[in-house]
């Protein structure tokens, strides 16, 4: 990118990775450790999958670590994951649920010691249909999520705000949203 976060100048690296031998409906995913660690969100058979990257943030490196995991609660189908800075968590939402649930792994980056965490926001009443994509900012404490009606109508980002950074018990909807028109 010429231009930091200016989608205008990017251009195509040829870079990509095959997921087909685990998933032929992969979603969206998420880095971690600097790069090294990517987790592939896929809504075939609700799993999540863990790769290793030989260089950081190059998805032509990718090796699959035989490690995966399946969820069911608090949401199914998932679709975006945001893996945290020391690895020993991750939050993840579904294509087909409104919530945002976090888990925990008992060993830093490593996707099969993971587990739900009983820890969740639900975001019906602001996103009425589903959700597709989570982001956290201003070092945790806010929350942007993505999703649209049930009639694919509405896309909408909403925005949370967590008293205690990270912490999805803390989270209120600050009021804060934007309609995104849909394409013509």
């Amino acid at each position: 990118v010429a231009v930091e976060f200016d989608v205008a100048n990017m251009t195509y690296n040829n870079k990509t990775y095959d997921f087909s031998t685990q998933s032929t409906q992969p979603e969206g995913g998420g880095w971690g450790n600097n790069g090294t660690v990517f987790f592939m969100c896929t809504y075939a058979f609700n799993r999540m999958y863990s790769y290793t990257a030989s260089t950081a943030y190059d998805i032509s490196t990718l090796t699959y670590d035989n490690k995966y995991i399946t969820i069911s609660s608090p949401y199914s189908a998932p679709c975006d994951v945001i893996i945290s800075a020391d690895g020993t968590k991750f939050w993840g939402t579904g294509r087909d649920d409104v919530i945002v649930g976090e888990f925990v792994m008992s060993t830093a980056f490593d996707l099969s010691t993971a587990s739900y965490n009983n820890s969740s926001l639900d975001m019906s009443a602001q996103l009425d249909g589903n959700a597709r994509t989570i982001s956290f900012g201003d070092n945790g404490t806010k929350l942007y999520a993505t999703g649209f009606s049930a009639s694919f109508a509405n896309s909408k980002v909403v925005q949370y705000n967590l008293s205690t950074a990270y912490d999805l018990s803390t989270a209120t909807y600050s009021g804060n949203s934007i309609n995104v028109p849909s394409p013509p």
